[in-house]
């Protein structure tokens, strides 16, 4: 769960460079696809996620993980409809394409099929595929569908980016949020090959593919700030509330956090404090998180209450006035903010033809079938210029499809940010 978390963090610092706020992570590896979600610069949290199999009620960055990856198995069940996942060949014995005792098609079988990785320059050619065995197992499994190896691998393509799609629509419009409001971010090895198709299926105006989209959690890690997080039990009635009562409650609460997370960063000067109220119609029983900003005078109470009814009405699509709120619970974060790494910025390439590695046959069905497109290498593409698909883009770390109509260009800090048209 740390890496799912570090995901969305690093998908953070790098919206933030490219001047993003909202956002949506999707890191695809393997075995899952973990999404989470940027609001206004923040990351969602959840005081309702689970460890294992259990439910635990602890403030946590809210993360959705579900088995889509890479090695996500290809199957068919007894009334003959294709399936993916959530089964993984894993690392080991992995795809058939490893060749290293996989039997089972997978996605990323189904990639090489379809033309979307090259064989020879795997891991930046590191690891060497074996294409011919992905092509006689989505030969074989198709022939069990009666389809063709290229039907039955663009659809193992089209069922999970459609699982993912549902569970970002789970994410998104489940909360109020309107997915094509916001900017993918695909991480992960496997996050920018399915991002493109992704982006369209949810209305998405916009992807970035990061600088190193496959170790992009590691960076998370680095960059996350220090937090100490504390809730406490506060159940009063809005309309009995002085504010006095709230910034007592607070100013407890606070001293605590304060002595920890100090004593954990110490030398750190730069700490930041963040508070929040769960409250609720009175008769219900589920809260809703409400920031608590401002100063605790005379009007603090009816802003949490007027705040309270917008946020319900954002998720619900309705609200009532005259009903009475109360308080549940308070919850207070103190953060100290860790030394930002600095990157050094890429070296740009004088042009994208000078950056063109080779030309590919790729299965693009927007495209018309089977047609060649351009391979660039990421590392010596131009910044600023932008770039019309189709075509692919290879990097040591990562695979990005840039589909037909769609416009990329690197940004000056190395992240490739994709338009997605409107009509696609």
């Amino acid at each position: 769960m740390e890496a799912a978390s570090a995901g969305v963090v690093a998908a953070q610092a790098v919206g933030a460079a490219c001047g993003e706020k909202n956002l949506i992570s999707n890191d695809i590896g393997g075995t899952t696809a973990d999404i989470g979600l940027v609001v206004d610069g923040k990351p969602l949290t959840s005081t309702e996620g689970k460890v294992l199999k259990y439910p635990v009620r602890i403030p946590m960055l809210d993360v959705v993980s579900i088995g889509a990856g890479g090695g996500s198995i290809a199957w068919i069940d007894a009334a003959g409809s294709l399936h993916v996942g959530p089964q993984s060949a894993g690392a080991v014995p992995g795809p058939v394409c490893y060749g290293i005792g996989g039997k089972d098609p997978t996605v990323t079988d189904a990639s090489v099929v379809l033309g979307y990785l090259d064989p020879d320059y795997f891991v930046g050619g590191e690891l060497k595929l074996d294409a011919a065995a992905a092509h006689a197992s989505l030969e074989e499994f198709g022939g069990r569908l009666g389809l063709s190896k290229l039907q039955v691998a663009h659809g193992i393509h089209t069922i999970l980016n459609n699982r993912m799609a549902d569970e970002i629509r789970l994410l998104t419009i489940a909360r109020g949020y309107d997915p094509r409001e916001f900017a993918l971010v695909v991480l992960g090895g496997a996050g920018p090959v399915h991002g493109s198709p992704l982006a369209r299926m949810l209305g998405i105006p916009r992807i970035i593919v990061p600088f190193a989209p496959g170790v992009l959690s590691a960076f998370g890690l680095l960059v996350s700030d220090i937090e100490q997080d504390l809730s406490l039990s506060f159940r009063r009635p809005a309309r009995d509330l002085s504010p006095q009562a709230l910034a007592e409650a607070f100013a407890q609460a606070d001293q605590q956090r304060a002595q920890h997370v100090a004593r954990e960063a110490a030398g750190t000067q730069q700490l930041d404090v963040r508070r929040y109220a769960e409250m609720r119609y009175v008769g219900q029983s589920y809260e809703l998180e409400v920031p608590v900003e401002g100063d605790f005078d005379a009007g603090m109470v009816a802003r949490l209450v007027d705040e309270f009814h917008r946020t319900h009405e954002r998720i619900y699509r309705q609200r009532n006035d005259l009903a009475e709120v109360e308080l549940v619970n308070l919850r207070t974060v103190w953060s100290a903010r860790v030394p930002r790494i600095v990157l050094d910025p890429p070296v740009p390439g004088p042009s994208w033809k000078a950056a063109q590695r080779t030309t590919r046959k790729v299965y693009m069905p927007e495209a018309g079938g089977v047609v060649d497109v351009p391979v660039y290498r990421r590392d010596v593409l131009p910044v600023g210029v932008a770039e019309t698909g189709p075509f692919i883009v290879e990097q040591a770390d990562s695979t990005t499809i840039v589909l037909p109509g769609e416009s990329c260009v690197v940004e000056p800090h190395g992240n490739m940010i994709v338009t997605v048209p409107a009509n696609a």
